[in-house]
């Protein structure tokens, strides 16, 4: 009889003990809150079974995306929700593009015909989107994808606006750049002189450019110049061209083309304008070897620095022969 009821009474704590653990298992009262970004899930919350959670305890922090709250399966808006079970959450939220020059979002560039400009692209990396672009006038331009966006290289006096889409063939989304880029035109200093470096220091001789505007030429004898320059800012570019040479007393001076020299006629005094431009090749290569082209315009397409420079520069002198 005791042995019956030893057996009675184990049976008992082992229904009892099954029955806590069931119990403990079947009775938890936390459910999951799965928070998701398409098929990426951000976070999972766990809050108490039955009583209302705020969404919003959750922050969305994705980057390059505008967040616009959060909904249900269906796509339904929701603030708060009352789980009884795991519960999935979908983030409503939009690829953001965007587009940087020099740092700068939105802002118009403006800068010089010639020069190289990084447009970087900023953007969620979503799986099988891609990027596009295209441009109003793509014959001012040539555009190479690299790693960051897209670099461009000017090559005409242009107000371009580009245009870059984001898109799976079903969903897209658009930015746009302007750039305004200009030739450096005929307020450019632009002058003969003999042996100056191309950089040189700001204080010493920005101040000493109008000096090159008078000349002493000896009677019966010439001055002539190793090349022309063309001055930006503190630089000096040697490769400007000169295209014509007006003297307004021809019989006091007189200018020999080939050697790129004054001649002295006879004793006085006259004004002298020279007109040229800038990047005009004439025989030479950039590194100074000989060319098969002669006297191209910078913007002429088979010139090497297509687009790169200046037409229009000018340089009134008072040249004195004594």
């Amino acid at each position: 009889m005791r042995k019956h009821i030893k057996k009675i009474i184990s049976l008992t704590l082992a229904i009892i003990s099954l029955c806590s653990i069931f119990s403990f298992v079947g009775c938890s009262n936390t459910v999951k809150v799965n928070y998701y970004l398409n098929d990426k899930i951000l976070y999972i919350a766990e809050v108490k079974k039955g009583e209302e959670y705020d969404l919003s305890s959750y922050e969305f922090t994705e980057e390059y995306f505008t967040f616009n709250g959060w909904t249900d399966e269906l796509g339904l808006p929701l603030t708060t929700i009352t789980p009884k079970e795991d519960v999935n959450v979908y983030a409503s939220a939009t690829p953001q593009l965007i587009l940087l020059v020099n740092g700068i979002q939105g802002k118009n560039y403006v800068g010089d015909t010639g020069v190289r400009v990084l447009m970087e692209i900023k953007k969620p990396e979503l799986e099988g989107w891609s990027i596009s672009w295209e441009s109003d006038k793509p014959e001012d331009l040539i555009g190479t994808e690299v790693k960051r966006g897209v670099e461009f290289y000017f090559i005409g006096h242009t107000n371009n606006l580009v245009t870059v889409t984001y898109s799976n063939g079903f969903e897209s989304i658009t930015a746009t750049q302007r750039f305004e880029c200009y030739h450096w035109d005929a307020h450019m200093s632009f002058y003969f002189m003999p042996g100056e470096p191309t950089v040189y220091d700001d204080n010493a001789h920005y101040a000493m450019t109008d000096i090159y505007r008078e000349y002493t030429v000896p009677l019966n004898g010439r001055v002539a110049f190793e090349d022309v320059r063309m001055r930006k800012g503190n630089l000096i570019f040697r490769d400007a061209y000169v295209e014509a040479v007006k003297i307004e007393d021809e019989s006091i001076l007189a200018y020999d083309k080939e050697a790129q020299a004054f001649v002295g006629l006879k004793a006085g005094t006259t004004k002298v304008t020279v007109y040229g431009r800038w990047y005009s090749f004439h025989g030479k290569t950039i590194t100074g070897g000989e060319a098969s082209y002669d006297n191209l315009p910078w913007n002429d397409p088979s010139s090497p620095k297509k687009g790169s420079g200046s037409e229009g520069l000018t340089r009134e002198m008072t040249i004195t022969v004594k």
